[in-house]
């Protein structure tokens, strides 16, 4: 997947370091191939020594990033890795959120409206409770962004300002239920804002905007413009 002039906002290791830009190229390569690479051909795209290239992928794997298996064997001799981008793990939370979107389908008289509405209260709570994760003197942007990159979205900004969100935590449940799970997630994002004193008039979110993201669009007020 590229991402063209977009600014990624920085993943971390488990130690809480911010990815250096060579292992943030790794995990991009490794992302971008659709049948997983071997580490000869990530050194050869990169130029790297592939001891360098092992210890990075070493560090993904056991922070969570990136997952492998064993290539075919052709011959004598230990098989490759194949490396392959993590995939997002759907947790009881997850099936919990399934579970009640499908039961808002059926028992809601406008489920658009009373998701946007649970996703306002959620985000709200979120942006006010013991676990925000922004500092007041913070734009209301990057408090949506630091919410959003906790959460496992996997947020990246453009030039223009909208938001490609690159991962879901909750995918199983978004795909199966689009109207109602993507809705409560605008509706978070609106709570976000309106806990850190910004309008969110103008929020929107375009699910699935491509195969593997969706697209986030924030009010100009909370870039701290006028």
């Amino acid at each position: 997947m590229k991402r063209s002039g977009m600014q990624p906002v920085a993943r971390r290791t488990s130690s809480g370091r911010i990815h250096s830009p060579t292992r943030e190229r790794i995990l991009e390569l490794v992302g971008n191939a659709d049948q997983g690479l071997a580490l000869s051909a990530i050194a050869a795209t990169t130029g790297l020594h592939e001891n360098t290239v092992r210890a990075h992928l070493e560090a993904l794997l056991e922070d969570g990033y990136l997952l492998r298996k064993a290539a075919e064997a052709t011959g004598r001799g230990r098989p490759a890795w194949i490396w392959f981008p993590a995939e997002t793990q759907e947790s009881t939370y997850a099936a919990l959120a399934s579970a009640l979107a499908e039961q808002l389908v059926h028992s809601a008289d406008d489920p658009r409206a009373a998701s946007i509405a649970a996703g306002r209260r959620w985000g709200q709570s979120l942006g006010t409770g013991p676990e925000a994760t922004h500092l007041p003197a913070q734009p209301a942007e990057t408090q949506v962004l630091n919410s959003l990159e906790a959460m496992g979205f996997a947020p990246a900004v453009s030039e223009d300002h909208s938001i490609t969100l690159n991962a879901c935590p909750l995918i199983g449940a978004a795909e199966k239920n689009p109207g109602i799970v993507c809705n409560v997630h605008l509706g978070m994002v609106r709570g976000l804002l309106e806990s850190a004193g910004t309008s969110s008039e103008g929020t929107e979110l375009n699910p699935f905007a491509s195969k593997h993201t969706c697209q986030l669009e924030l009010p100009l007020s909370s870039q701290g413009q006028q």
